[in-house]
Formats: C-alpha cells, sequence, structure tokens
C-alpha cells in the first residue's frame, strides 16, 4: 500500500477478541506482536460492540505497544441509537481514536493521521492486590523484550503455553 507516498506493507490479522490465545487466529495474531514491533498498529473496532473490542484494547495496553483504536461502522452504530464519546475514549485510553466508515471511505483522512500519531496507552486495569502482586513478582523473572512485561506475565499467569514456548527460545 502507498501511505503518504511511502509504500508500506500492510499486514492485516485474522480478527481477534483476545490476545491470550483460545484459538489458531489468536495466537498467529499475538504471534504477529510477539515477534516483532510493527511500525504501526491499529485495532479495528466494531462501534456497534465497543465493550468487546475494550478487552483487546486494554491488553494491547498492557504489550505497552503504541497504536491507534478505529471505530469503524459508525453508520450502523448511530442507526441504532449508539453514541460513542471518541474524545472522552481517546483521553481514557491515551491512544489516537478514530471513527471511520471504511464501505463509505469515511474517515480515512483521520485514520491516516492517527497511524502516523500513534503513541503507548496509559490505560492500565488494576487487578485485585494479590493478582497485582503475582504479576509484579512474574515481570521480575522475565527478559526485555519490545512487548511490557506485564503483558507477557498475564499470558503466562493465564496458562498461555504458547508464550512459554516463545519465552522458552529467548530466555532457554
Amino acid at each position: 500500500a502507498v501511505l503518504d507516498g511511502a509504500t508500506v506493507e500492510v499486514l492485516d490479522s485474522p480478527g481477534i477478541n483476545s490476545l491470550v490465545p483460545m484459538s489458531e487466529d489468536e495466537e498467529v495474531t499475538r504471534n504477529i506482536l510477539l515477534d516483532g514491533a510493527p511500525s504501526a498498529i491499529l485495532q479495528v473496532a466494531d462501534a456497534k460492540n465497543l465493550r468487546r473490542a475494550l478487552l483487546l484494547t486494554s491488553q494491547l495496553a498492557e504489550m505497552d505497544l503504541p497504536f491507534a483504536l478505529d471505530l469503524n461502522m459508525n453508520d450502523e452504530a448511530a442507526a441504532l441509537g449508539i453514541r460513542l464519546d471518541r474524545e472522552r475514549l481517546e483521553e481514557l485510553l491515551g491512544v489516537r481514536v478514530v471513527r471511520t466508515v471504511a464501505t463509505r471511505r469515511k474517515g480515512l483522512e483521520d485514520l491516516r493521521r492517527a497511524l502516523h500519531g500513534q503513541r503507548h496507552s496509559t490505560f492500565r486495569v488494576q487487578f485485585p492486590g494479590l493478582v497485582e502482586a503475582a504479576v509484579a513478582a512474574v515481570e521480575r523473572l522475565l527478559p526485555a523484550s519490545h512487548v511490557g512485561r506485564r503483558a507477557l506475565a498475564f499470558s503466562l499467569l493465564a496458562g498461555d503455553e504458547s508464550v512459554r514456548e516463545w519465552l522458552h527460545e529467548r530466555v532457554g
């Protein structure tokens, strides 16, 4: 694809609901993020089902990778009476949030600007003390990576065997 005159590689990963893989699609997408820091990450969310998309958003935030959030299908959301406060969501997440209607090519210029101005999210879920203590204990044992140790610790504590394989290749 050409973005602002430069040729860029675009990788459209499988649509997923979580970065703690419960399916092959989720594992493929998570591995793309683990294997190297992409130059840009865009999470495309269905504006009609934002609650479902926010789990993935919080996991991207925990990975400490810069990204932008695209609230797509805004026309369908509006038809259902759904109104999203884009500015407030952007403030809460600390990343750029844009609205698009991809089938009508609406919001693409905002999307282009968001891809150039990606930020690390400031959003963090605070868990009960024992969970936070376990995460902190595991984090201290993990190697430095382009991915946040907190996200890796959560994956390990959730029993994600595939992240164990990834770590074994890097740590032994």
